[in-house]
Protein backbone atom coordinates (compact mmCIF):
# COMPACT_ATOMS: atom_id res chain seq x y z
CA UNK A 1 0.00 0.00 0.00
CA UNK A 2 1.40 3.36 -1.02
CA UNK A 3 1.86 6.04 1.64
CA UNK A 4 1.13 9.73 1.41
CA UNK A 5 3.61 12.61 1.57
CA UNK A 6 2.33 15.89 3.03
CA UNK A 7 3.68 19.32 2.07
CA UNK A 8 2.84 22.84 3.20
CA UNK A 9 3.67 26.38 2.09
CA UNK A 10 2.36 29.96 2.08
CA UNK A 11 1.58 31.64 -1.23
CA UNK A 12 3.93 34.53 -2.03
CA UNK A 13 3.02 37.76 -3.86
CA UNK A 14 4.32 36.53 -7.21
CA UNK A 15 2.28 33.30 -6.88
CA UNK A 16 -0.99 35.16 -6.29
CA UNK A 17 -4.04 34.98 -8.59
CA UNK A 18 -3.08 31.70 -10.25
CA UNK A 19 -4.47 28.17 -9.95
CA UNK A 20 -3.37 26.16 -6.94
CA UNK A 21 -1.81 23.42 -9.09
CA UNK A 22 0.33 25.99 -10.91
CA UNK A 23 1.42 27.60 -7.64
CA UNK A 24 2.28 24.21 -6.14
CA UNK A 25 4.24 23.00 -9.17
CA UNK A 26 6.24 26.24 -9.21
CA UNK A 27 6.96 26.15 -5.49
CA UNK A 28 7.99 22.49 -5.48
CA UNK A 29 9.48 22.43 -8.97
CA UNK A 30 12.42 20.25 -7.89
CA UNK A 31 10.17 17.30 -7.02
CA UNK A 32 6.78 17.96 -8.68
CA UNK A 33 5.22 18.96 -11.96
CA UNK A 34 1.54 19.51 -12.80
CA UNK A 35 1.07 16.11 -14.41
CA UNK A 36 2.47 14.30 -11.34
CA UNK A 37 0.33 16.48 -9.09
CA UNK A 38 -2.81 15.71 -11.05
CA UNK A 39 -2.09 11.97 -10.94
CA UNK A 40 -0.95 11.60 -7.32
CA UNK A 41 -2.74 14.37 -5.37
CA UNK A 42 -4.82 12.91 -2.54
CA UNK A 43 -6.21 16.11 -1.05
CA UNK A 44 -5.61 19.85 -0.86
CA UNK A 45 -6.54 22.32 1.85
CA UNK A 46 -6.41 26.08 1.37
CA UNK A 47 -6.63 27.93 4.69
CA UNK A 48 -7.84 24.67 6.30
CA UNK A 49 -10.65 24.21 3.75
CA UNK A 50 -10.66 21.20 1.38
CA UNK A 51 -10.28 22.65 -2.10
CA UNK A 52 -9.87 21.75 -5.77
CA UNK A 53 -6.52 22.16 -7.51
CA UNK A 54 -8.20 24.55 -9.94
CA UNK A 55 -8.93 27.01 -7.11
CA UNK A 56 -7.27 30.40 -7.61
CA UNK A 57 -4.98 31.22 -4.70
CA UNK A 58 -4.02 34.60 -3.24
CA UNK A 59 -0.93 35.93 -1.52
CA UNK A 60 -0.84 34.76 2.10
CA UNK A 61 -2.99 31.67 1.55
CA UNK A 62 -1.77 28.64 3.49
CA UNK A 63 -1.72 25.45 1.39
CA UNK A 64 -1.41 21.93 2.73
CA UNK A 65 -1.61 19.00 0.33
CA UNK A 66 -0.83 15.30 0.21
CA UNK A 67 0.46 13.23 -2.68
CA UNK A 68 1.31 9.57 -3.01
CA UNK A 69 4.96 8.94 -2.31
CA UNK A 70 7.06 8.06 -5.31
CA UNK A 71 8.81 4.71 -4.68
CA UNK A 72 12.24 6.34 -4.72
CA UNK A 73 11.16 8.76 -2.00
CA UNK A 74 9.50 6.28 0.38
CA UNK A 75 12.46 6.46 2.74
CA UNK A 76 15.51 8.69 2.87
CA UNK A 77 18.30 6.47 4.15
CA UNK A 78 21.04 7.54 6.61
CA UNK A 79 24.50 7.38 5.05
CA UNK A 80 27.89 7.50 6.74
CA UNK A 81 29.10 10.68 5.05
CA UNK A 82 31.58 12.86 7.00
CA UNK A 83 30.31 16.28 8.05
CA UNK A 84 32.52 19.33 8.61
CA UNK A 85 30.77 20.54 11.78
CA UNK A 86 31.62 24.10 12.83
CA UNK A 87 29.28 24.18 15.86
CA UNK A 88 26.77 21.83 17.47
CA UNK A 89 24.49 21.78 20.51
CA UNK A 90 21.20 20.08 21.40
CA UNK A 91 19.16 22.29 19.04
CA UNK A 92 21.27 23.13 16.02
CA UNK A 93 24.40 22.35 14.11
CA UNK A 94 26.33 24.63 11.77
CA UNK A 95 28.25 22.92 9.00
CA UNK A 96 30.62 23.77 6.19
CA UNK A 97 28.90 22.16 3.18
CA UNK A 98 31.44 20.97 0.62
CA UNK A 99 31.25 21.88 -3.03
CA UNK A 100 29.42 19.21 -5.04
CA UNK A 101 27.08 18.05 -2.26
CA UNK A 102 23.33 18.29 -2.90
CA UNK A 103 21.41 19.46 0.17
CA UNK A 104 18.35 17.21 0.00
CA UNK A 105 17.02 14.32 -2.13
CA UNK A 106 15.34 15.28 -5.39
CA UNK A 107 14.99 13.83 -8.85
CA UNK A 108 18.34 12.29 -9.77
CA UNK A 109 19.85 12.75 -6.30
CA UNK A 110 18.49 10.11 -3.92
CA UNK A 111 21.71 9.50 -1.98
CA UNK A 112 24.92 11.26 -1.08
CA UNK A 113 23.03 14.36 0.06
CA UNK A 114 23.44 16.46 3.17
CA UNK A 115 20.13 15.03 4.46
CA UNK A 116 21.51 11.48 4.19
CA UNK A 117 24.54 12.56 6.20
CA UNK A 118 22.44 14.39 8.81
CA UNK A 119 20.21 11.35 9.37
CA UNK A 120 23.29 9.25 10.11
CA UNK A 121 24.66 11.88 12.51
CA UNK A 122 21.27 12.65 14.17
CA UNK A 123 18.77 9.84 13.78
CA UNK A 124 15.64 11.80 14.73
CA UNK A 125 15.30 15.14 12.95
CA UNK A 126 12.31 17.52 12.65
CA UNK A 127 10.98 18.20 9.18
CA UNK A 128 8.76 20.50 7.17
CA UNK A 129 8.44 17.71 4.61
CA UNK A 130 9.79 14.18 4.45
CA UNK A 131 12.57 14.90 1.97
CA UNK A 132 14.17 17.67 4.04
CA UNK A 133 14.56 16.64 7.70
CA UNK A 134 16.75 19.09 9.58
CA UNK A 135 16.82 21.59 6.71
CA UNK A 136 15.69 25.23 7.04
CA UNK A 137 17.61 26.71 4.09
CA UNK A 138 19.82 25.47 1.30
CA UNK A 139 22.89 26.09 -0.81
CA UNK A 140 23.27 25.16 -4.47
CA UNK A 141 25.10 21.89 -5.09
CA UNK A 142 28.16 23.69 -6.44
CA UNK A 143 28.25 26.31 -3.66
CA UNK A 144 30.25 25.56 -0.53
CA UNK A 145 30.12 27.10 2.93
CA UNK A 146 28.06 27.76 6.03
CA UNK A 147 24.64 26.25 6.66
CA UNK A 148 22.62 25.95 9.86
CA UNK A 149 20.62 22.73 10.36
CA UNK A 150 18.09 21.96 13.11
CA UNK A 151 17.69 19.08 15.55
CA UNK A 152 14.47 20.04 17.38
CA UNK A 153 10.95 21.05 16.40
CA UNK A 154 11.32 24.40 18.16
CA UNK A 155 14.52 25.16 16.27
CA UNK A 156 12.80 24.22 13.02
CA UNK A 157 9.86 26.54 13.71
CA UNK A 158 11.90 29.49 14.98
CA UNK A 159 14.61 29.45 12.32
CA UNK A 160 12.15 28.75 9.49
CA UNK A 161 10.21 31.85 10.54
CA UNK A 162 13.42 33.88 10.91
CA UNK A 163 14.49 32.93 7.38
CA UNK A 164 11.03 33.81 6.09
CA UNK A 165 11.12 37.17 7.89
CA UNK A 166 14.67 37.92 6.61
CA UNK A 167 16.09 38.10 10.14
CA UNK A 168 19.07 35.89 9.34
CA UNK A 169 22.17 37.47 7.84
CA UNK A 170 24.05 35.55 5.15
CA UNK A 171 27.12 36.81 3.32
CA UNK A 172 28.89 35.22 0.39
CA UNK A 173 32.07 35.86 -1.50
CA UNK A 174 32.46 35.29 -5.22
CA UNK A 175 35.13 35.71 -7.86
CA UNK A 176 33.52 37.10 -11.00
CA UNK A 177 34.67 37.85 -14.52
CA UNK A 178 35.48 41.47 -15.27
CA UNK A 179 35.52 44.71 -13.30
CA UNK A 180 32.23 46.19 -12.15
CA UNK A 181 31.35 49.79 -13.01
CA UNK A 182 30.51 50.64 -9.39
CA UNK A 183 32.19 49.56 -6.16
CA UNK A 184 28.85 48.55 -4.60
CA UNK A 185 25.30 48.10 -5.78
CA UNK A 186 21.98 46.27 -5.72
CA UNK A 187 20.52 43.96 -8.36
CA UNK A 188 16.73 43.87 -8.08
CA UNK A 189 15.31 41.89 -10.97
CA UNK A 190 12.82 38.99 -10.76
CA UNK A 191 14.07 35.45 -11.34
CA UNK A 192 12.14 32.52 -12.82
CA UNK A 193 12.71 29.25 -14.62
CA UNK A 194 13.92 29.39 -18.19
CA UNK A 195 11.08 28.11 -20.42
CA UNK A 196 13.47 26.33 -22.78
CA UNK A 197 15.40 24.61 -19.98
CA UNK A 198 13.54 23.98 -16.71
CA UNK A 199 16.78 23.26 -14.83
CA UNK A 200 18.07 26.78 -15.49
CA UNK A 201 16.89 30.13 -14.19
CA UNK A 202 16.86 33.57 -15.75
CA UNK A 203 15.85 37.16 -15.15
CA UNK A 204 12.23 37.48 -16.27
CA UNK A 205 9.38 39.87 -15.52
CA UNK A 206 7.19 36.88 -14.58
CA UNK A 207 9.68 35.59 -12.01
CA UNK A 208 9.87 35.91 -8.22
CA UNK A 209 11.07 39.22 -6.73
CA UNK A 210 14.81 38.88 -6.07
CA UNK A 211 17.36 41.21 -4.49
CA UNK A 212 21.15 40.82 -4.34
CA UNK A 213 23.64 43.32 -2.92
CA UNK A 214 27.34 43.35 -3.78
CA UNK A 215 30.54 45.14 -2.77
CA UNK A 216 33.89 44.95 -4.56
CA UNK A 217 36.61 43.73 -2.18
CA UNK A 218 39.49 43.56 -4.67
CA UNK A 219 40.06 43.92 -8.39
CA UNK A 220 42.41 41.98 -10.61
CA UNK A 221 43.26 42.29 -14.32
CA UNK A 222 39.92 41.00 -15.55
CA UNK A 223 38.35 39.58 -12.39
CA UNK A 224 36.83 40.93 -9.17
CA UNK A 225 36.39 39.51 -5.68
CA UNK A 226 32.96 40.42 -4.34
CA UNK A 227 31.17 40.30 -1.00
CA UNK A 228 27.51 39.50 -1.57
CA UNK A 229 24.41 39.99 0.55
CA UNK A 230 21.28 37.96 -0.18
CA UNK A 231 17.98 39.65 0.61
CA UNK A 232 15.91 36.89 -1.00
CA UNK A 233 16.65 33.20 -1.45
CA UNK A 234 15.93 32.15 -5.01
CA UNK A 235 17.56 29.11 -6.56
CA UNK A 236 20.81 30.12 -8.32
CA UNK A 237 20.04 33.76 -7.40
CA UNK A 238 23.59 35.08 -7.07
CA UNK A 239 24.72 33.28 -10.20
CA UNK A 240 21.77 34.44 -12.30
CA UNK A 241 21.94 38.05 -11.11
CA UNK A 242 25.69 38.40 -11.68
CA UNK A 243 25.45 36.73 -15.08
CA UNK A 244 22.61 39.12 -16.00
CA UNK A 245 24.94 42.12 -15.54
CA UNK A 246 27.69 40.42 -17.58
CA UNK A 247 29.86 39.47 -14.59
CA UNK A 248 29.32 35.72 -14.24
CA UNK A 249 30.83 33.78 -11.36
CA UNK A 250 34.13 32.22 -12.37
CA UNK A 251 33.85 28.50 -12.99
CA UNK A 252 30.06 28.53 -13.27
CA UNK A 253 29.18 25.52 -15.47
CA UNK A 254 25.64 26.75 -16.16
CA UNK A 255 25.61 30.54 -16.46
CA UNK A 256 29.07 31.21 -17.89
CA UNK A 257 31.33 30.05 -20.66
CA UNK A 258 34.10 27.60 -19.79
CA UNK A 259 36.79 29.36 -17.79
CA UNK A 260 40.41 28.30 -18.42
CA UNK A 261 41.42 29.58 -14.97
CA UNK A 262 39.15 27.27 -12.94
CA UNK A 263 36.66 24.45 -13.36
CA UNK A 264 34.95 24.94 -9.97
CA UNK A 265 32.28 27.46 -9.03
CA UNK A 266 33.95 30.32 -7.17
CA UNK A 267 31.10 31.12 -4.80
CA UNK A 268 31.06 30.41 -1.06
CA UNK A 269 28.86 31.14 1.96
CA UNK A 270 31.38 32.72 4.35
CA UNK A 271 29.29 34.43 7.06
CA UNK A 272 26.10 33.46 8.91
CA UNK A 273 24.42 35.30 11.78
CA UNK A 274 21.18 34.42 13.60
CA UNK A 275 19.62 34.30 17.06
CA UNK A 276 19.79 30.93 18.77
CA UNK A 277 16.28 29.38 18.66
CA UNK A 278 16.41 28.42 22.35
CA UNK A 279 18.49 31.05 24.17
CA UNK A 280 18.01 34.01 21.83
CA UNK A 281 21.77 34.56 21.91
CA UNK A 282 23.26 36.16 18.80
CA UNK A 283 25.30 33.53 16.94
CA UNK A 284 27.92 34.46 14.35
CA UNK A 285 30.03 32.16 12.20
CA UNK A 286 32.59 32.88 9.50
CA UNK A 287 34.81 30.82 7.23
CA UNK A 288 37.88 31.56 5.11
CA UNK A 289 37.57 31.11 1.38
CA UNK A 290 37.72 27.48 0.19
CA UNK A 291 40.96 26.18 -1.27
CA UNK A 292 39.91 26.35 -4.93
CA UNK A 293 39.01 30.06 -4.61
CA UNK A 294 42.26 30.90 -2.82
CA UNK A 295 44.15 29.02 -5.53
CA UNK A 296 42.49 31.12 -8.23
CA UNK A 297 43.27 34.36 -6.38
CA UNK A 298 46.91 33.33 -6.06
CA UNK A 299 46.96 32.49 -9.75
CA UNK A 300 45.47 35.88 -10.62
CA UNK A 301 48.00 37.67 -8.38
CA UNK A 302 50.96 35.88 -9.96
CA UNK A 303 49.70 36.06 -13.55
CA UNK A 304 48.64 39.69 -13.69
CA UNK A 305 51.20 41.50 -11.54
Amino acid sequence: MQQENTHTFTVEDNESNIRADIAISRHFSEILNRSTLKKDLQWLKINDVLSKISTVVKSGDDLVFSILKAPAFEKVEPEDIPLDIIYEDESILVINKPIGMTVHPAAGHFSGTLVNALLYHCSNLPQLDELRPGIVHRLDKDTSGLMVCVKTQKALTVLSNDFKDRKIIKKYQAIVKGRLSSRAGLIETPIGRMPSNRKKFTVTENGKPSKTGYKVLKEYYDYSLLEIDLYTGRTHQIRVHLSSINHPVAGDPIYSRRNPMTDKLCLASVFLSFKHPESGKEMEFSLPLPTHMNNLLEKLNSTFL
